[in-house]
Parts: C-alpha cells; sequence; structure tokens
C-alpha cells in the first residue's frame, strides 16, 4: 500500500469518525456509512488524479469509471436517504475536484480552508445524518471547534494532508 493511498484513507475515515460516533448514541451502526467512506476514497483519488494532470499522465479511462462508481453511490444515497444529501454530496465532490481552479487563479489558501470545511465539517454532519436520518444542531456546535483546529493547525502549515 503505497504512502498517498494510507492518507487517504487515513483522511476519509477521519472525516466521517466524529459524526459516527455521536450517531452512536442514538442510533446502531449503519452499513451505509462504508458507502460514504468508499465515496470519500473515490473523491480525493479523483482529485489526485486531476491535480496530477498532464497531457501524458491523465487516465481518462479511470477517470470515468471512478466517477460512475461515484455517481452509483450518489443514486443511493439520494433513493435510500433524500434528495438533498445526493445535492450535498454532488456539490461537495464537485468543490473538492476542482483544485486546479483555485490553483489558475492563485486561491490555494482559499481552497485549503474550504477543503477542510467540507470534509471534516460537512462530511461529518452527513456521516450522523446517514445513521440517524436527522441532523442535530450538538453536531453541529461540536464540530465548530474541531473545524476551527484543523484551520489553525493548516494556517500554522503542520496540517498537510
Amino acid at each position: 500500500m503505497t504512502n498517498k493511498l494510507k492518507k487517504i484513507l487515513i483522511y476519509t475515515a477521519w472525516s466521517v469518525l466524529f459524526g459516527t460516533v455521536l450517531a452512536l448514541f442514538y442510533r446502531s451502526f449503519s452499513l451505509s456509512i462504508l458507502l460514504l467512506i468508499a465515496f470519500g476514497i473515490l473523491t480525493h483519488y479523483s482529485k489526485e488524479l486531476i491535480t496530477q494532470y498532464t497531457n501524458n499522465r491523465l487516465s481518462i479511462g479511470l477517470l470515468i469509471t471512478l466517477e460512475i462508481i461515484k455517481f452509483t453511490i450518489l443514486l443511493y444515497f439520494a433513493f435510500t436517504y433524500s434528495w438533498i444529501l445526493f445535492i450535498v454530496l454532488i456539490v461537495t465532490s464537485f468543490l473538492l475536484q476542482i483544485k486546479r481552479l483555485f490553483s489558475y487563479f492563485d486561491l490555494n489558501r482559499f481552497y485549503d480552508y474550504l477543503s477542510i470545511i467540507l470534509n471534516v465539517g460537512v462530511i461529518n454532519c452527513l456521516s450522523f445524518y446517514v445513521h440517524t436520518r436527522f441532523l442535530s444542531l450538538t453536531v453541529v456546535y461540536s464540530l465548530i471547534p474541531i473545524v476551527s483546529l484543523f484551520l489553525f493547525l493548516n494556517r500554522k502549515k503542520v496540517y498537510f494532508i
């Protein structure tokens, strides 16, 4: 297993961990969280493929396959949970994959902050929602210090994922 894949797995698991732990107080473990983790892994891997894009290195077939698998997972969430979850996941995935556009306009720092808010804040809230089918303000309020910590660590360049 390569270091990049380990980093993606750890980062994706962290993205859903807090929401899952908080959801266990309300309901038992849901296996749909594994699909949310798979969606996160595919999104980060697609982002890495697009970020390393050069005319010779981008594998269009692999990227299309990843996007089809992600869209299938999104359809599962849309029909099982709600269309709002579907829309939020599409927007999150799109914003995470357009890193090259932010780099082109020299907005790398803004992208880093947006990425932390989406990964730590939104994905944890969605993992709570997948387990419980409701969203508590307690979860949102408890994520504010965690997101703030990650934003602070990113500002100090300690957090580099």
